[in-house]
């Protein structure tokens, strides 16, 4: 038994190295360059030192991307937004000194969030006509339940139903469509489901007359009096 567990764990062991073994890892190309020369590199990257120059010698290097500078901020006058954008106010950046101008950096402002509209329930005449009033607290008895404008849902349609095989209820471009498993000796029941659009059909092509081979397109040749495709 013992040399075939040695010649098993012989085949298993180099089997398992290799699918436990993970892929190598591959790299990008390093470019050589020049530093001051950055043809070789790509339009994001820069030849950088990679060596201590010497004199009288080139100067050799890789090309390595360029880090994205980051914006420079605005400095500014807090009370005063005319150096920033119009979405920007100036922002107090340290602590203000009496008799000094408080400096401050333009930042982004904050989106507003909407001021919720006040109501009270049963009474939607404050809301606009795509919300209602619903509660935002408990009611207490005597006095006024107050809410919230908050928009509507919108609805799904309700199902027509209909009867399979009478399509009176249906719209134009629906029909009764079964819904469920019909039971002999009464009527089986459905919804009106719109019915899918089929293409437009190819129209065919009606022969042309001719006469002693004349008057036939390039394709084509004169059989009886009638053009016809050639088949080479």
């Amino acid at each position: 038994m013992l040399p075939h567990i040695t010649t098993l764990a012989a085949i298993l062991v180099p089997a398992l190295a290799v699918l436990t073994t993970p892929p190598p890892q591959t790299f990008p190309p390093v470019i050589p360059c020049t530093v001051g020369y950055d043809q070789p590199c790509l339009p994001s990257s820069t030849c950088t030192p990679t060596q201590v120059s010497t004199p009288g010698q080139p100067w050799l290097g890789q090309c390595i991307a360029t880090p994205t500078p980051q914006p420079s901020p605005t400095h500014c006058t807090v009370g005063n937004d005319a150096p920033c954008l119009p979405s920007s106010t100036c922002t107090p950046t340290q602590i203000s000194t009496p008799g000094l101008p408080w400096l401050g950096q333009c930042w982004g402002k904050p989106t507003p969030q909407p001021t919720p509209t006040h109501c009270t329930v049963g009474n939607d005449a404050p809301c606009l006509p795509s919300s209602t009033c619903t509660p935002t607290q408990i009611s207490t008895p005597g006095l006024p339940w107050l809410g919230q404008c908050i928009a509507t849902p919108t609805p799904s349609p309700e199902p027509t139903h209909c009867t399979v095989g009478n399509d009176k209820p249906c719209l134009p471009r629906s029909t009764c469509t079964p819904t469920q498993i019909s039971t002999p000796g009464q009527p089986w029941l459905g919804q009106c489901i719109a019915t899918p659009t089929s293409p437009p059909a190819t129209p065919t092509p009606k022969p042309k007359r001719c006469r002693n081979g004349w008057w036939c397109e390039e394709g084509y040749k004169c059989v009886y009096g009638w053009c016809v495709k050639k088949w080479y």
